[in-house]
């Protein structure tokens, strides 16, 4: 089978068109974004450590998680129009609030 086959969409990747963010989801990529490129490469490295876990808990708790808009924001991809769902994910698991905290976290520098 082909590696770029997608059976769920049914359609090849590279057949796909991509769809722009929600302006508050583009916010947010945008301000993650920003920070990363901000960091010391130890910092990046660690962010991204951060960012790979939460969305693998993400992942694992939501069958539909990359159905929404906002974790792709999250984790840097582009976005088909078979993923839908704008809101973000509830309480612990929101992905606006783990940026700001991700901000909180590493704009604090050293003095």
């Amino acid at each position: 089978m082909n590696e770029a086959f997608t059976p769920e969409f049914g359609k090849n990747i590279n057949e796909r068109i991509l769809v722009p963010f929600l302006p508050e989801h583009e916010v947010l990529r945008n301000k993650l974004k920003d920070l990363e490129g901000s960091l010391s490469d130890k910092d990046f490295l660690q962010i991204n450590e951060d960012i790979s876990n939460f969305s693998e808990k993400l992942e694992g708790k939501y069958p539909d998680c990359r159905r929404r808009q906002i974790f792709h924001a999250l984790i840097g991809s582009g976005m088909d129009s078979t993923i839908n769902i704008t809101e973000d994910f509830p309480g612990e698991d929101s992905v606006e609030e783990f940026i700001k905290k991700l901000i909180i976290k590493y704009n604090k520098k050293p003095e």
